[in-house]
């Protein structure tokens, strides 16, 4: 590890045996104010995530602190006079804001009709053996398989399975990426063209999503870690010349400018190898064998830059998948897709990674009858079509019905969004059991998508704290 990152690792220590819990903004916030030092949430992220995962754990809310271990040998090496928190009050006042701020964003998201992306644990229920399931995926050594589909009608709650694996994902310590394949950019039988969007959407288990761009530019300003792209590129140079040789050249101009001590012309080198190892130099490429391999290495790559980080793999989220039968209307093009399914979901360079892919019962049904005619053929070595045909018709994939809410669960659903509004609403004190015990015995499922039903209840409570409010005359 270069000198510079064990000093700053070691100053990052200082601030949790003081200061913890606490997120990587505010370490970032106090070595900017009192260590004059120009660090951003993301530096603090990679050394959290990298050479000091082994001494630092989170706590549910993102919160990092020391292990115990690490706090037990602190106390042998100061002395047990020196206290672990010096600032309860401070602490304290800035995780009670910035939970309010994701309460708020959740209740937010609710009342524009779209799903909760966050705290979407606690708007669970029903999950009852589903949550084992999901444990058991994100668990490798007893994982039953690498990919899983969860079926369900339109507005039964797929997407708010996937933002669960998600939420879950980041707790078990992996990363994460969306990509809703209901568009033409999306289209599954093309990964050249889905790559991009797919990486850019890369989040890991610190909240907000960084994006892959954003991961290799730092990257690649960092010597020991462009040595890591170096590997990686070579590699796979052998079989896809193209981007990797031009990576690679890239790299070493790089370095060679370093050693120069100039800047004329890294710019450039720096902003070619992110477009690159971001997936949109090959968005236009034409479809062919050669381009999918490229897009396949070019995720590995991401992958292996993700993992550099301290994260355990990547979990992608594939919703709308019935896009395969809604938007390509011929088997040629549907073929398509099942290879590149294959390519991911069976293929050797994604054994560390998990896929979960969101269908409706009529497309899950045709794809196992189209895959059970279909005549397996394989083009390239990391797409295995026979085994990602056996897995499927021979039913060893597992698949999650989206839990059916009864009405007997709709108050407990009731006082989930209820606890969640209290968070965002701490002031609001009043006592809306009666009113939303008669909400709940009104309500009737009929067929009401989950989310109507839970916009609804905040509804209801925000006309309740509305009128709670000192009348002004």
């Amino acid at each position: 590890m270069p000198k510079i990152e064990t000093q700053l690792a070691e100053v990052v220590l200082d601030v949790l045996r003081h200061r913890q819990p606490c997120r990587a903004s505010v370490i970032a916030g106090a070595l900017q104010e009192h260590g004059n030092l120009q660090i951003t949430r993301r530096d603090i992220n990679r050394l959290l995530y990298g050479c000091l995962n082994d001494r630092v754990e989170q706590d549910e809310s993102y919160r990092w602190h020391l292990r115990e271990s690490e706090t037990a040998d602190d106390r042998m090496h100061y002395g047990a006079a020196v206290p672990v928190v010096n600032h309860p009050a401070e602490s304290a006042a800035s995780s009670a804001s910035e939970a309010r701020a994701l309460w708020l964003r959740v209740i937010e998201r609710i009342r524009t009709g779209l799903p909760a992306v966050e705290g979407v644990d606690q708007l669970t229920v029903g999950y009852g053996s589903v949550r084992q399931l999901v444990g058991e995926v994100l668990d490798p050594a007893i994982r039953p398989s690498r990919w899983l589909f969860v079926k369900g009608d339109y507005g039964a709650g797929k997407t708010h399975f996937l933002n669960f694996l998600r939420c879950r994902a980041h707790s078990a310590g992996y990363a994460t990426c969306y990509l809703c394949t209901d568009s033409a950019n999306n289209a599954l039988n093309h990964p050249q063209r889905f790559l991009h969007g797919l990486l850019a959407t890369l989040e890991f288990p610190a909240g907000s999503p960084v994006g892959m761009e954003s991961l290799t530019h730092e990257a690649v300003l960092t010597p020991f870690r462009r040595d890591r792209i170096r590997r990686s590129c070579s590699s796979h140079a052998a079989t896809s010349r193209m981007p990797f040789n031009q990576i690679l050249e890239d790299l070493e101009l790089l370095d060679r400018l370093e050693d120069e001590d100039s800047r004329d012309g890294a710019s450039r080198a720096e902003f070619r190898i992110t477009e690159a190892l971001s997936g949109l130099t090959i968005t236009c490429r034409s479809a062919n064998d050669a381009t999918r391999d490229t897009a396949y290495c070019l995720l590995r790559i991401a992958v292996d830059l993700v993992q550099e980080q301290g994260c355990k793999g990547v979990v992608f989220l594939i919703d709308e998948a019935e896009s395969i039968f809604t938007k390509l209307p011929s088997i040629a093009s549907r073929r398509g897709a099942f290879r590149v399914l294959s390519g991911l979901c069976e293929g050797p360079l994604f054994d560390d990674c998990v896929f979960a892919l969101a269908v409706t019962p009529d497309a899950y049904s045709r794809l196992w009858h189209e895959m059970e005619v279909l005549p397996v053929y394989q083009r390239l070595s990391s797409e295995r079509m026979e085994q990602f045909k056996a897995k499927l018709v021979g039913n060893h994939v597992p698949v999650i019905e989206c839990p059916s809410l009864t009405d007997s669960q709709l108050p407990e659903l009731v006082q989930a969004v209820r606890q969640v509004y209290s968070l965002a609403y701490p002031d609001w004190r009043s006592d809306t059991t009666a009113s939303l015990n008669s909400f709940a015995d009104g309500i009737r499922l009929n067929g009401v998508p989950f989310r109507v039903l839970v916009r609804q209840v905040v509804d209801h409570l925000d006309a309740l704290r509305f009128e709670s409010m000192p009348q002004i005359h």
